[in-house]
Parts: C-alpha cells; sequence; structure tokens
C-alpha cells in the first residue's frame, strides 16, 4: 500500500519544481490522516526537500543548525551532573520532557541510529544488522544523549522503571552501545541478576575502550560473589585490573580475602577460571580485526587523523609495539598519549601491605614497554596508579615509624634568668 502510494505520487511528478512543491502539499493534506501517514509524509518530505532550490537549502540547514533546543538543555545540566547536583538536574530535564516532541522515531519503512564512528557501524552490521531502511539522527540532535543522561538520572535517583524506559530508547538508537548496555545492566543489578549478567556479557561483546571492558569484568565478578563462586569472582577482578587498575576491584578482592578466598591469582589461573565459564577473555576478536583494518584503510587514504584515531584504539587494547611503529613512521611528530600505563611496581605494593594494607598483586604495563614507547611519538604516559600506590605506599609508612616524643620539652633552665626591670 505504501509503496504503491509513493510510486503513484512520484509519476504525477514534473519538471517544475514550484508546481512540484504545491502538489506534494496538497498530498501532505490528503494523506495526513492515513493508516501509514507518518511513513507516507517523511518520503513527501523528502521529495519537497528536493524541489527547494540550493539558496532554500541553505536556508533551512542554517535555521535548523542554529536551534538545537536538545544540546542546549544538555549543556546545561551537564555541570549540574559534574556536581553531583542530580536532583536539579533531573527537575530541568523533567520540565524540558514535558514539552520535548518525539523525533526520529521508527516507522514501518525506516529505522533511526546513530554511530559515534565507523567502527560501532561495522559492529552493529556484523552482530545485528538493519530489518528496514537505515536512517542516521544527525550529529546537531544529540537524542541518543537526551535518553541515556535521561535514564542515567533516573537510575542515580532510584526510579528504576523511567530508567530502565529510556535506557532502553538509547539502546534502540545504538544497539551495540557498551556505554548504555552497562547502565541497564545496573537496573538490573537488585532486581535480576540473569539480565544483569545478560547486558554485562553484551556489553564485553561490544567494547571497544579499556575502561568499559574492565567494567564489565568487574560486573561479572560482582554476579559470581553473588552466586556464591568466590574464586570465578577473585579472578575475574584480577584480570579487570588489566585493562583498568580501578580502587573498586581492589575493594572487592580484600572482601573476598574476609570469605577466606585466596586473591592472589596467577594469569593461567584467572584465564582457566573464565574459560570454565565460558566468559569472553579480551576484546571480541572482530573489533580488534575491524580496528586494524580500519586504521590500515584511513592511512592508505591519508586520512591521518581518522587512521591515528583507530590506531590509538589498537594500541590501548592490545599494547602491540608494530602499531606505535606504525604511527611513528607515519606521523613521526604527532603527539601521543598512553592512557592507563602505570606499571604497579610489586615492591610499592609491598610497601603498602607491610604498613597494614591488604592490597593483591597487580600486573601493569612493563617498565621496559614503556620505556621503548618513550622513544616513539609517545609525548605523555599515564600513569595515576603509579602516583597513588607510591603515595598510600609512603603515608602508612610514615604513620606507622614516625611517633612524637611526650616527655620534657625546650630550655629547663629557661625559668632561672633573671631579665631585671622593663625597658633595661
Amino acid at each position: 500500500m505504501y509503496e504503491k502510494i509513493i510510486n503513484e505520487i512520484k509519476l504525477n511528478l514534473g519538471e517544475n519544481k514550484d508546481l512540484n512543491k504545491k502538489y506534494l502539499s496538497s498530498q501532505m493534506e490528503k494523506y495526513k490522516d492515513h493508516e501509514f501517514n507518518v511513513e507516507i509524509l517523511r518520503e513527501l518530505s523528502r521529495m519537497m526537500w528536493d524541489c527547494l532550490s540550493d539558496e532554500e537549502k541553505q536556508e533551512f540547514i542554517e535555521i535548523s543548525q542554529n536551534e538545537t533546543p536538545i544540546m542546549d538543555i544538555l549543556e546545561e545540566i551537564f555541570p549540574l551532573i559534574e556536581n553531583e547536583k542530580n536532583d536539579e538536574a533531573l527537575d530541568k530535564l523533567n520540565s524540558f520532557m514535558l514539552n520535548f516532541s518525539p523525533m526520529f522515531e521508527d516507522d514501518s519503512i525506516n529505522e533511526y541510529h546513530y554511530f559515534t564512528n565507523h567502527l560501532e557501524e561495522e559492529i552493529f552490521n556484523e552482530y545485528i544488522g538493519a530489518k528496514k531502511d537505515v536512517r542516521y539522527i544527525p550529529n546537531n540532535q544529540p537524542l541518543l544523549d537526551l535518553y541515556y543522561v535521561y535514564g542515567f538520572l533516573f537510575l542515580e535517583t532510584k526510579n528504576f522503571n523511567k530508567a530502565e524506559e529510556y535506557l532502553k530508547k538509547a539502546l534502540k538508537i545504538n544497539p551495540i552501545s557498551s556505554r548504555i548496555l552497562l547502565e541497564l545492566s545496573e537496573v538490573y543489578k537488585g532486581q535480576s541478576l540473569n539480565k544483569y549478567f545478560f547486558y554485562t556479557t553484551q556489553a564485553l561483546k561490544y567494547a571497544y575502550y579499556p575502561q568499559d571492558i574492565a567494567r564489565c569484568y568487574r560486573n561479572l565478578g560482582f554476579y559470581y560473589i553473588e552466586a556464591g563462586e568466590y574464586k570465578v569472582s577473585a579472578s575475574l577482578y584480577n584480570f579487570s585490573m588489566k585493562y583498568e587498575l580501578s580502587p573498586l576491584a581492589y575493594k572487592e578482592l580484600q572482601y573476598l580475602k574476609t570469605k577466606g578466598e585466596i586473591v592472589e591469582l596467577e594469569l593461567s589461573e584467572c584465564l582457566e577460571a573464565l574459560n570454565e565459564k565460558n566468559i569472553q577473555i579480551d576484546t571480541n576478536p572482530f573489533i580488534l580485526k575491524t580496528l586494524h583494518l580500519l586504521a590500515d584503510k584511513f592511512d592508505k587514504d591519508q586520512a591521518l587523523p581518522q587512521a591515528l584515531y583507530y590506531y590509538e584504539l589498537e594500541y590501548d587494547l592490545t599494547h602491540n609495539e608494530k602499531i606505535l611503529e606504525k604511527i611513528n613512521e607515519k606521523l613521526p611528530y604527532f603527539p601521543l598519549v598512553l592512557h592507563g600505563s602505570s606499571s604497579v611496581p610489586k615492591e610499592r605494593l609491598a610497601l603498602i601491605n607491610k604498613y597494614g594494607g591488604q592490597l593483591a598483586e597487580a600486573k601493569g604495563i612493563p617498565e621496559e614497554m614503556l620505556t621503548e614507547a618513550s622513544k616513539r611519538a609517545v609525548c605523555k604516559i599515564n600513569v595515576g596508579t603509579d602516583l597513588r600506590v607510591c603515595f598510600t605506599g609512603e603515608v602508612r609508612k610514615f604513620l606507622s615509624v614516625c611517633r612524637a616524643t611526650v616527655g620534657v620539652v625546650g630550655n629547663e633552665d629557661h625559668s632561672l634568668v633573671n631579665i631585671g626591670k622593663a625597658g633595661r
């Protein structure tokens, strides 16, 4: 029915764009109450766009770019969220949503998506795929961010039903977003551990940022604590620190230690536990392969910023020295930053534990690798965890060995001095 109507309308279009505009306007009025009105009106709007002159199109683009209410409200509430004023941010967003008209909603012909980069689109095509014609939401209408932030704020204020509703709206726009999947898993953390596990494993499947992968493993660590399988949990928390040396992982490992579990595990022990539970180990191989292909493609096309972006992602996930060599060869003067590159010296952890700490052994980036990286394009190496570990160890040592003496203070003979009269 839809296609028949559209084809008939197209047949009635001529060469005169002004006449076409009038005809399309009349068809919009005619089909406004039709059962396929949404799909028909959208297609007529696209036809109408083709009838506009270049000047009219440019004028429309300028107006639409200046009118960005979603971006405006997000810019207003982000500082509130950063300052943990979630209730105030939610109030402002509630007021905005009262007058917000739904936009870019799927219909029987089209589905609307937004992907951050080419990698996400490739992941989507590989694992989900479009069921209808794909339309892309423009960058100046960040609908995904609006739904995600709204869901996040509802989650922070314990309104789980609303959080689920809006996070699922965001997920519909980008079904492979680990960020959204991980927030959605938090909705079910205290309600349905099966759903919590499902959304976490989905996030791990699609994750390509080290911190997201680490969070997935920590989530799974929590799941197995709740299941009473402490060794698997300890393996997951230990393995998570390969991607992010988070205090949250340390905290949970100390909790497991109070349960009598051995938490100082070798990598081989962690891998064995993960294999037994069929848990994905490291980054999805399809993602690593696609990252490499995209980096090489943009490199050959001499699109250096895009190539660098994908090379850096690949290096952050693999720490492959050949990638650094390639970056240095193609972009010898381009400054790079290594994220999450603490080496976590064993002697520093030992110092903390010697003076009352209970930190498990962690595996950081070997210092030899960091030395080699510094000889290339790397201009900054982030070692925040090393700084915290060093500081904590020295403070614990100082507080343990440095004592003030309680006793005689000062010069005992001071009171025997005869100063004489004032003004002497």
